[in-house]
């Protein structure tokens, strides 16, 4: 997140000396592909984050049934006079709450693990550990609670399930990659 807002504060220093407001566009597109292109793809994987992207699209739909699937209450152990909502009633809400940290988070943690690490049996310690921070902090911005009492930091296990999950789809697609 540090390098992004530097990123951004630096192009707001370039674009503010630029006199030329036709080099303002050329000059945000050569620092976005700089940031994206130059930082993302890594040579021999020419379409590296949209693969990324495509897993954790997958994976936020994935993690979305799976809540969802937690979250539904059988019709023959529903209270009567209680109000149940559908099974998929709660889908659109759980694509956007776990779909914003994988993109905007999981997918650069993502990169930035296996930039360094090629052992799988490092990288998924490294997974979990960055899924559980991730959990941790969106829950903390999008519900504005922080506390250190174990109910709160136990719900950072949904980090790590959504983190376990992005892993076993990105191993099996690299696994179905080299299968062909």
């Amino acid at each position: 997140m540090v390098f992004l807002f530097g990123a951004t504060v630096w192009n707001i220093v370039l674009i503010s000396r630029c006199k030329d407001v036709m080099k303002w566009g050329a000059l945000i597109q050569e620092r976005i592909n700089a940031i994206f292109v130059v930082h993302i793809v890594r040579p021999g994987g020419k379409h590296l984050f949209k693969r990324k992207l495509f897993i954790a699209l997958f994976s936020t739909i994935v993690f979305s049934f799976i809540l969802a699937y937690i979250n539904y209450t059988p019709v023959s152990e529903r209270l009567p006079d209680t109000s149940y909502g559908s099974f998929l009633s709660p889908i659109p809400f759980l694509i956007i709450l776990t779909g914003v940290p994988y993109i905007l988070s999981g997918i650069p943690v993502s990169i930035l693990i296996d930039k360094y690490v090629d052992k799988l049996i490092v990288k998924l310690p490294l997974y979990l550990i960055g899924g559980y921070l991730i959990g941790l902090i969106t829950l903390v911005l999008s519900f504005g609670t922080f506390s250190l009492s174990f109910d709160f930091l136990w719900l950072g296990i949904y980090g790590v399930a959504g983190s376990l999950i992005f892993f076993i789809i990105m191993s099996l697609n690299a696994r179905l990659k080299n299968f062909n």
